[in-house]
């Protein structure tokens, strides 16, 4: 079976939807997210009860400022079938009495959203930390109670992020049968 991850982050709906490619296809201006690794289980749950974990390593132009904290993130992954998996867009703001929002460091490098209810399509945990070096970011996407079925055959994932410009900057990762495995009877496929 194949697979290909596509996640994308932006600053406005309107700058998000002129980035994302379409179903079952990598965008060709988007970099390779490197030391991936995707996790889908509970495929033989229920609609409603899968879960998800995606890292890797995003690549980032050299000089530009992203913070998610005020541009938002959108995660989105398909399959071959054109079948959206998640397509799940993440505000920016900070966290509100009762609601959910990205917390950065003092020194602006690091960003966590957490929301223990995933209200927004199952996302439970984003964490994105830019490296000293400025030219990447360790990226983690962890949902549960998401809603998809097993992929067919590739799966696409993407990341779009805003920078202070305005400008899109995004990473993507194909997963295919050669690097995926299926375990516990096909109830969990994990892919490198």
């Amino acid at each position: 079976m194949r697979f290909h991850i596509a996640v994308p982050i932006a600053l406005t709906v309107a700058c998000l939807a002129s980035a994302v490619p379409a179903a079952a296809q990598l965008d060709p201006t988007c970099p390779a997210v490197t030391a991936t690794r995707l996790r889908l289980r509970k495929l033989d749950y229920p609609l409603g009860g899968q879960r998800t974990l995606f890292r890797g390593m995003m690549p980032l132009p050299a000089g530009v400022v992203i913070d998610p904290s005020v541009t938002g993130m959108r995660f989105l992954m398909t399959d071959d079938a054109g079948t959206v998996m998640s397509d799940v867009t993440i505000p920016g703001g900070t966290p509100t009495a009762g609601q959910p929002g990205w917390v950065g460091n003092r020194l602006g490098g690091s960003w966590s959203f957490i929301d223990r209810f995933g209200t927004l399509g199952g996302l439970r945990r984003v964490q994105l930390r830019r490296l000293p070096s400025g030219t990447s970011a360790r990226i983690l996407i962890y949902g549960q109670e998401m809603t998809f079925a097993a992929p067919v055959r590739h799966v696409y994932v993407h990341v779009y992020l805003t920078s202070d410009t305005g400008a899109v900057v995004c990473a993507s990762r194909y997963f295919h049968e050669l690097g995926c495995s299926y375990r516990n009877n096909g109830g969990k496929l994990n892919c490198y």
